[in-house]
């Protein structure tokens, strides 16, 4: 399984926890399922846990700026005449 903390640890900062994320972190402790989809071990600690849904949420966070970077240059009126010319030349 994944080992949350493989690389050295370069701050350790504290995280304001709501009453909702305790009990979320505690349902996906408690949830072997969960712990396996996570691709986290039982015995991590919490701080490891916590900082695997961090880097969950990171991974995630780079997709939707990917989504929106693809549907802006998809709206792109120069990326649109580009891909127009590149195709007519091709053609011939």
């Amino acid at each position: 399984m994944n080992s949350a903390l493989r690389h050295k640890v370069a701050k350790r900062t504290s995280l304001p926890l709501t009453v909702q994320d305790l009990e979320d972190l505690s349902a996906i402790s408690g949830s072997p399922a969960a712990l396996d989809a996570l691709d986290v071990d039982a015995s991590m600690s919490e701080a490891a846990l916590l900082h695997r849904v961090f880097q969950l949420g990171v991974k995630r966070a780079y997709e939707l700026l990917d989504e929106v970077g693809y549907a802006q240059l998809a709206t792109d009126p120069e990326r649109a005449e580009f891909q127009r010319i590149s195709k007519a030349r091709r053609r011939g």
